[in-house]
Parts: C-alpha cells; sequence; structure tokens
C-alpha cells in the first residue's frame, strides 16, 4: 500500500504516538470520548426516529382513574421500551373513539367491550383487540342501609349517568326480568350521582368505582356489586380498525403487552401503583389513601377472573350480542370474530 503524501506507515505511526506528550495524549481522550458521545447522541435520535407513533383515543378524560394503565405504563416508560411514541387524544364516549377509528382518526381508542357489537352493525369494521379485566367496569354502588340487590329493587331510587348506555340497559332488564320489583330509575351527571347517593336522594347508582369513593368521602358507606352479577357488562377494551390490524398487527401487540403489564402493577402493587400514578396526575382530586383504595377495588371488582389477562370471553361476547339484540339495539348477531380478537394477547 502506498503511504506517500505524508501518511506514515503503520511502524511509523505507532512510534509517533509512543512520542505524544501527556497533553497531546489527553486531547486524543477528548476527541474519542466527543466521538462516543456523538455516537450515543446519534442512536438515541435513531430510536426516537425508529419509535413507532401511536395515537390512543380515549372515550373521556384520561385524568380518569379508570385510564390508569395508561398513566403507569407512560410513567413507567412501558410504551417508550416497547418502542412506541405514545400520545392521547379524547372524543366523546366509546362509540365515537369507534366511529373515529374506522374513518383512520386515530391508531387504537377504549371503548367498553360490547362497543364493537354496536359499531359492526353500523358497518364500522373495529375490533376489541384487548379486554382489560374480566368483570364489568360498571358496578351497582348503593348505600348499605338501603340493601339494594338484584332481588329487592321496588321503590329503590336508583341514578345512571345515561338512559344510552349499558348502566340503563342493565338496570331496565332487571326490572323486566322482576316485574314486580320496579324501581325509579333517574338520570344524572357523575357528580350529581354521588353527592346525591350521600345525601341519602338516592339508594344507588351505577358508575364506576371512583365515583363510589367519592360518595365516601361525602361519607357515605357503600355496598359494591359488579354489574355482570346479573347483566353481561364487561370491562373496558382495547380497540382498532380492521385496516389497523392487517398493517400494524405488532404494533398493536406492543401497545397492548404494555397495558398489561402496568395493569399487573396495579393488581399486585396497588400503593406503589398510587404514588407512580400521582406523579403522571399531579393535579388528580384523589389522595394517595384514595387511589389505593381505588386501585384495590379495580383489582377485586374489574380487572379480576380473566384466566389469560387481557382476553374476550366469547360466551359473555355472545350474551352480549343476544342482550343488545333484546333491546333493539342491533338488527342481527354477527360472528364473534366480526367483534373481537385475542391473538394480541395469548
Amino acid at each position: 500500500m502506498n503511504y506517500a503524501s505524508g501518511f506514515s506507515s503503520p511502524s511509523s505511526t505507532q512510534s509517533v504516538f509512543m512520542r505524544l506528550s501527556s497533553n497531546h495524549l489527553q486531547s486524543v481522550r477528548w476527541l474519542i470520548a466527543a466521538i462516543a458521545g456523538g455516537y450515543a447522541l446519534i442512536s438515541a435520535a435513531n430510536f426516537v426516529d425508529a419509535a413507532e407513533r401511536v395515537n390512543y383515543l380515549l372515550p373521556a378524560p384520561l385524568s380518569a382513574p379508570a385510564f390508569a394503565p395508561f398513566v403507569i405504563a407512560q410513567q413507567q416508560a412501558l410504551y417508550e421500551k416497547a418502542g412506541l411514541e405514545v400520545t392521547f387524544s379524547q372524543r366523546k364516549g366509546g362509540f365515537a373513539v369507534g366511529e373515529a377509528l374506522a374513518n383512520g382518526e386515530g391508531d387504537l381508542g377504549g371503548a367498553s367491550g360490547d362497543t364493537p357489537i354496536l359499531l359492526v352493525n353500523k358497518g364500522l369494521p373495529v375490533k376489541g383487540v384487548a379486554l382489560l379485566g374480566g368483570k364489568s367496569f360498571l358496578t351497582l354502588i348503593s348505600r348499605q342501609e338501603s340493601q339494594v340487590d338484584y332481588s329487592s329493587l321496588a321503590g329503590k331510587r336508583l341514578g345512571v349517568p345515561s338512559f344510552k348506555d349499558v348502566s340503563y340497559y342493565a338496570l331496565n332488564d332487571m326490572t323486566k326480568r322482576n316485574p314486580g320489583s320496579l324501581p325509579v330509575i333517574v338520570e344524572m351527571s357523575p357528580p350529581q350521582l354521588w353527592a346525591a347517593l350521600a345525601a341519602d336522594k338516592l339508594d344507588g347508582f351505577v358508575g364506576t368505582i371512583d365515583w363510589g369513593v367519592q360518595a365516601e368521602k361525602l361519607g357515605a358507606h357503600l355496598n359494591l356489586i359488579s354489574l355482570d352479577h346479573f347483566y353481561p357488562a364487561m370491562a373496558q377494551s382495547i380497540l382498532a380498525s380492521n385496516q389497523e390490524i392487517a398493517r400494524h398487527p405488532e404494533r398493536i401487540k406492543a401497545f397492548v403487552q404494555a397495558t398489561l403489564v402496568a395493569i399487573d402493577e396495579i393488581r399486585r402493587h396497588p400503593e406503589q401503583a398510587a404514588a407512580i400514578y400521582r406523579q403522571g396526575m399531579p393535579d388528580t382530586p384523589y389522595s394517595h389513601a384514595e387511589l389505593t383504595r381505588i386501585f384495590q377495588l379495580f383489582s377485586e371488582h374489574v380487572y379480576a377472573s380473566q384466566s389469560v389477562a387481557g382476553t374476550f370471553d366469547p360466551t359473555r361476547m355472545q350474551q352480549m350480542q343476544a342482550a343488545y339484540q333484546k333491546l333493539g339495539l342491533v338488527n342481527a348477531q354477527v360472528p364473534l370474530t366480526d367483534l373481537y380478537s385475542n391473538k394480541f394477547v395469548e
């Protein structure tokens, strides 16, 4: 090889380095460190560029404790470690989330596990890709002294957040199956529900567990019954359009698995999860103790009863289809494979 034009041979180069002064050697060390640092910055930039962006659509504000798994997954960098850059947007309710996904306005989204039944019957190709609990995310919350249960609704004052969701459908179904136990059912906003319960203006309401903790803060002593004890209600689910499932199955699986890790953290370490949650949601109205209780109740009343975390139960889904058809909300039942997939959790 030609080492002309001022370049030294390997042996002479070695001798030059041997003769470097200590100052020159220090300069070389700084140069090497700078080069290494540059490579590290380039690698980090490449990681950011390589991270897949996911826009997750929520049916309500992220600050609701029901969405704690997403907050904890963000705080613990679970999505980042899975190669994802996740942002959250909000739509008005689960059906609106499904509509947006079908129209390509988001990548993934959240709604109750039965929502695909309504979506698919409207011609919107959206499926559930993970069910975040084996029980209902809605609970029949009542005053202990009112003794509200499935067989004792006659004359009870019960509240629901809407006459157009599962909370009302479940109570309506209960009264139809027990004609002699007609309650008085009213529609109220969530703050009105827990305030009325605490003031003994309601005997009970159907809502989420954190609403019950709000009533407890106002002095109410409660009984909690998961809605699925008497109606095939389901937990919240992660939704994706059929197009998204076909194009980005690995991205969906990465998001689902990271979220399930966060749920497991809530189940096994509710107090620690409460501290992590407060870091991500410092403006939450709940104290550490209240969040710990909420997470403990979520674990018992929502996340439980799944042999494999995240899976849909075909029997429950079929029962929900039948219930919606009976209510006239859907014209026909569709194949279960059109409604959900368990391949992202199994």
